[in-house]
């Protein structure tokens, strides 16, 4: 894996932001896998027609100081998860695309957090 300078610059500062000690969230993931890796559907998306990448498995970083240090999670998410967990903690109710389908899952079995 290449040297990513932009993680290395700013993670530090959003790791040490007010707003990020403050029930904040940093996500590092990345769009999809190599098509050549894995052509797998995750959630909503199912399983892409042949001939169609359907973005494959990556691995995400979720830092939070409202995720319990050493957490390992194995479900599948994929980005509408994702963004569905951001409308979720913003409390938005009404989710964009995917986000809003019953097939999709928010990302809160990472965070140790109480409604």
């Amino acid at each position: 894996m290449q040297r990513r300078p932009r993680l290395s610059q700013n993670v530090p500062l959003i790791l040490q932001s007010a707003a990020f000690a403050d029930r904040g969230a940093l996500v590092i993931t990345f769009d999809e896998s190599a098509p050549q890796d894995d052509f797998s559907g995750c959630c909503a998306s199912g399983t892409p027609p042949v001939g169609v990448n359907g973005g494959g498995r990556i691995g995400a970083l979720v830092l939070s100081p409202l995720v319990k240090p050493g957490t390992v999670s194995n479900t599948s998410y994929d980005h509408h998860s994702l963004l569905r967990t951001v409308e979720d903690g913003f409390g938005i109710g009404e989710h964009l695309n995917n986000a809003g389908s019953p097939l999709e899952h928010p990302m809160s079995d990472l965070f140790n957090v109480h409604k």
